[in-house]
Parts: structure tokens; sequence; C-alpha cells
């Protein structure tokens, strides 16, 4: 879905996902510094680069669904493109091979309805 070009419509479902995801990475490494994050395993920059990257994406799900409900509100081209890289980001950092893994690995534990607050 994220891999060339996210529709605006999909925009908010795609972010909420790709939030959710990314929290997990973050909860993951936090838990356990052995694991293996891009920057090698116990890197702090990790941590703080999927904290950051998962801010983004819930203020993007805010931004837009305030559009979504303004009259009469518009963002530009060029604003949306900065929206979707983020997006983008979060959708390759997913596909990476050591967050697959992770993934892979929390697949089968959902989150607590005290997890999700998008």
């Amino acid at each position: 879905m994220t891999a060339t070009h996210v529709p605006h419509h999909r925009l908010i479902p795609e972010a909420i996902r790709l939030g959710l995801r990314v929290r997990v990475l973050h909860r993951a490494l936090d838990a356990d510094p052995t694991l293996e994050g891009p920057n090698g395993a116990g890197n702090e920059l990790d941590r703080v680069e999927l904290l950051r990257l998962g801010m983004q994406l819930y203020g993007i799900v805010e931004v837009l669904q305030l559009l979504g409900q303004t009259p009469n509100a518009y963002m530009n081209a060029e604003a949306m493109d900065v929206l979707r890289a983020v997006v983008q980001e979060a959708a390759a950092l997913e596909r990476e091979p050591w967050a697959a893994a992770i993934l892979e690995r929390a697949a089968g534990t959902p989150p607590s309805l005290g997890d999700v607050n998008v």
C-alpha cells in the first residue's frame, strides 16, 4: 500500500496502522536492549527515532482529521507530499528485516486498549 503513493483517503488509516507498528518496535527495543535495531543493538538513537516517527504519525492523523472536520479547509499538494513522505518512511521501516522479525514475534500479542490512543 505505501510502497509508492498513498492516496489521500487512505492516509489516515495507514498512519494509524503504522503508528501502532512503530509503537510495537519502540517498546520492543525499549524492553530488550539486546535487540538489534537499524543502528545496532542497544543504540539509544533507535528508540528516539522510533518515538519521533510515532509522534509524527500521530500528528498526521490529528491534522488530517481536523482538516476533514473543518469546512472549506485546504492543504496544498506540497504539504500533502510531506505527510505522505513520513508515512512512506514508516512503511519502509516496517519492511526492514530487523523490524519485520520483531513485528512477526509480536504479532501474537495484540495491543491492550490502554496502548491505543489514536
